[in-house]
């Protein structure tokens, strides 16, 4: 049994244009998703690296 955990940018927006950070646990190729307190628009979010770009406001101290 291994699991994975990945920080996730939705696709989804919300009212005000930007999309929901979600953690996605993965065991035994069941997903669930989890809501995080952060949202911010795509121009802000690295996916690559999984973690909000320098140029969000307190990036430090969201990633």
């Amino acid at each position: 049994m291994k699991a994975s955990i990945k920080i996730i940018l939705k696709k989804t927006k919300l009212k005000d244009g930007t999309s929901p950070i979600n953690l996605r646990i993965t065991i035994n190729r069941k997903s669930k998703f989890y809501r995080t307190p952060y949202n911010a628009l795509p121009k802000f979010w690295d996916d690559k690296g999984n973690e909000f770009t320098s140029k969000f406001p307190n990036y430090l101290q969201c990633n």
